[in-house]
């Protein structure tokens, strides 16, 4: 292989040897692997956080919620429909409880990186070398979110979510088969009212059947809202209607009882249903 060289307008030939081998290049300067939370950084790492879809989760409830009363109210509730439905919700609460995991997750990686670099000191020309050659040691976010996510995945899965809709869909492939079953979760509470080993839908105090169930948040008994508003009105604070309960309670105790709702809309479409076809077959053809 020959090189050229050029000297004092002279072109001189140098011929080498062609086994030479090439001279080793410079290894660059190596840097730290990590280093710690600089404060410049800090605002990239506060908006580190998965996009917010809060409005689309809350949205997607309130249609779930609607759906579920346009279906009790239109008797709707045949066991294809039902399935559907329900494993529907389920998916969409999986969808839900991963996002949450996820929030989660990055909040509490962000905590524990922040506090291990703390206890860290801060990159400066004196302490450079010490991070390049491993004797400091910053974390990785990345690897502390990575390990985040194992430790959450080896814990136990929640037990089921306690939220109002939940609940309602849970019971609702039960109560549509039978709107005063007992529910599976129900069958262990000695306070459920039950009559022949079914549920009342009719209100204690008006005998009436419920048109605005109201529950009690201290006992658990429902009551319609007109009955338990008449038994209160004497005196704000009495014990509760249900014999042999002795709970104190208030109007402020009693809030709308959904489920008792959606077994009594299920079973007034159930009836309508009825009614409308014994009038069809009543009908005498010209």
């Amino acid at each position: 292989m020959s090189l050229l060289k050029f000297q004092a307008g002279k072109r001189i030939a140098f011929t080498t040897n062609t086994n030479t081998k090439p001279m080793p290049r410079e290894t660059p300067t190596a840097v730290p692997e990590s280093v710690p939370l600089h404060h410049t950084a800090l605002q990239v790492f506060h908006d580190w956080r998965p996009s917010d879809i809060s409005a689309i989760l809350n949205e997607t409830r309130s249609q779930f919620s609607q759906l579920l009363d346009q279906l009790s109210e239109v008797n709707a509730t045949s066991p294809d429909v039902v399935d559907t439905l329900t494993q529907t919700f389920r998916e969409f609460r999986h969808l839900e409880a991963q996002q949450n995991s996820l929030q989660n997750n990055i909040d509490l990686a962000k905590s524990k990186y922040r506090s291990q670099c703390e206890e860290l000191p801060p990159v400066t020309w004196e302490t450079w070398d010490a991070y390049r050659e491993g004797e400091l040691r910053a974390p990785h976010l990345l690897h502390v979110f990575e390990e985040t996510e194992r430790d959450s995945e080896s814990q136990p899965p929640p037990a089921n979510s306690a939220d109002e809709l939940s609940r309602l869909y849970r019971a609702l492939p039960h109560i549509a088969a039978d709107p005063q079953c007992i529910l599976p979760d129900e069958a262990a509470d000695d306070d459920v009212q039950i009559a022949g080993g079914q549920i009342e839908l009719a209100c204690p105090i008006t005998c009436k059947p419920f048109q605005r169930p109201m529950i009690s948040r201290k006992c658990g008994h429902v009551f319609d809202h007109a009955g338990i508003e008449q038994y209160l009105s004497a005196q704000s604070t009495r014990d509760c209607p249900q014999g042999a309960c002795g709970q104190k309670v208030s109007m402020r105790d009693f809030v709308p009882d959904r489920l008792m709702e959606l077994r009594c809309k299920i079973t007034r479409a159930r009836e309508g249903s009825r009614k409308a076809q014994r009038a069809l077959e009543n009908v005498v053809p010209i």
